[in-house]
């Protein structure tokens, strides 16, 4: 026999004392029933709701990213169900996942309904949500660091062949990648040469730039973000001696010893610089992605470019093949300030207005390397051209 919840306290107390040497013997189905914690115990929590809940055992950033997916996942189910006519079923489960996920996105019944796709699948719609959670429940968290390294050299030469090797004239990048699950940690040495458009002028700028970036899923959308932080020194860094070099390598252009801007003014000086970075993708099929972001840093000291440069840019990648192409178009619109008179020289930043930098990209890559061409109108705002050879050799 089972106690119910009402024979758990009789309402009347038994005053009569027990007899002093004839304990009551509980009742035998008493003493064979459960104790009330197992007879009442709750129902197992429902999958949809444990993947949209924290979970302390597998990471802050690892939950998010099962709860992004479930919720997605969820949504197209509903629309799956909708379109095969059984309303009902989506419905259900639109309004628990509303329920369950109220900070998400959730459309209302009316704009749900009015939807269409040509998704069709068969089976019942929460066993399929439910494989859904138990996949992405028991998938194991990446911890593997993954490396990866990043060559750019940069000539004006490059994007056509009379460059005057005046302005923005040459530079070199080398930079590392270390990623783990959604952190990503960026270190890049930047060396450039910046010579005075009609004088003898030239000044160089090292930069060591170290930036963390953290991503994260909202249904269609990936969002990168985080910090940048490093030193930029200006000055004499060997630039002269390095493109005279070169030009006597390659057998021409304009040498030290001729038209080669040679004069290097001032001192060397450095800036702090800090700032931050965000970007936000979308995958759009077929091998399109689009993105759009803003970039800042403020260079503290007496020297270094601060800047506020937002973009927005069109890729795409052959989405099968052992080596496939690549292209890429993006637009930046950059604000620069600095107060090193050298670094505005004839040729050098224009700080006085936003600046359009249209940039091209064409490339070939697969899933360890990358090897392309860039391409930058109106570099540093000063009507100079820029073209960039890269490599990127590691996981993509």
């Amino acid at each position: 026999m089972k106690i119910r919840r009402d024979e758990e306290a009789p309402r009347v107390a038994d005053t009569r004392a027990p007899a002093p040497t004839q304990p009551a013997a509980p009742s035998p189905d008493v003493r064979a029933e459960p104790p009330r914690a197992e007879a009442v115990r709750a129902e197992p929590e429902s999958p949809l709701a444990a993947a949209l809940v924290p979970d302390p055992t597998i990471g802050r950033a690892s939950t998010a990213r099962v709860g992004d997916e479930v919720h997605r996942r969820t949504l197209e189910l509903a629309a799956e169900l909708r379109d095969e006519g059984r309303t009902d079923e989506a419905l259900a489960l639109l309004h628990g996942l509303r329920q369950l996920t109220p900070s998400r996105g959730v459309p209302d019944d009316a704009t749900f309904l009015a939807g269409r796709t040509d998704a069709a699948s068969g089976g019942d719609g929460i066993d399929r949500l439910d494989a859904v959670v138990a996949s992405l429940r028991d998938e194991p968290i990446d911890t593997t660091i993954r490396p990866s390294l990043r060559l750019s050299w940069f000539n004006d030469q490059f994007f056509y062949p009379n460059g005057d090797d005046d302005g923005f004239t040459q530079a070199a990048n080398i930079g590392l990648t270390l990623r783990r699950g959604d952190d990503t940690f960026d270190l890049d040495v930047r060396h450039g040469m910046l010579t005075e458009r009609g004088g003898d002028h030239r000044v160089d700028e090292l930069d060591i730039l170290a930036a963390l970036s953290h991503r994260v899923e909202r249904g269609a959308v990936e969002y990168d973000f985080g910090p940048t932080v490093g030193v930029s020194l200006v000055g004499d860094y060997g630039g002269a001696q390095l493109q005279d070099a070169f030009h006597g390598a390659i057998g021409m252009g304009r040498r030290l010893d001729g038209a080669l801007q040679s004069e290097y003014e001032g001192t060397n000086q450095a800036a702090l610089i800090v700032g931050a970075h965000f970007t936000a993708r979308r995958d759009l099929g077929v091998g399109f992605s689009a993105h759009a972001g803003i970039d800042g840093q403020l260079a503290l000291g007496p020297t270094g470019v601060s800047r506020v440069s937002p973009r927005v840019g069109l890729n795409w990648e052959l989405p099968r093949g052992v080596v496939r192409p690549v292209v890429g178009a993006e637009l930046e619109v950059a604000r620069f300030f600095t107060p090193d008179a050298r670094l505005q020289m004839a040729g050098g930043y224009d700080t006085r207005h936003f600046e359009a930098m249209p940039r091209f990209r064409i490339g070939i890559a697969n899933d360890h390397f990358e090897l392309g061409w860039r391409g930058t109108v109106n570099q540093g705002g000063a009507g100079a051209q820029m073209g960039e050879i890269y490599l990127s050799i590691g996981r993509r």
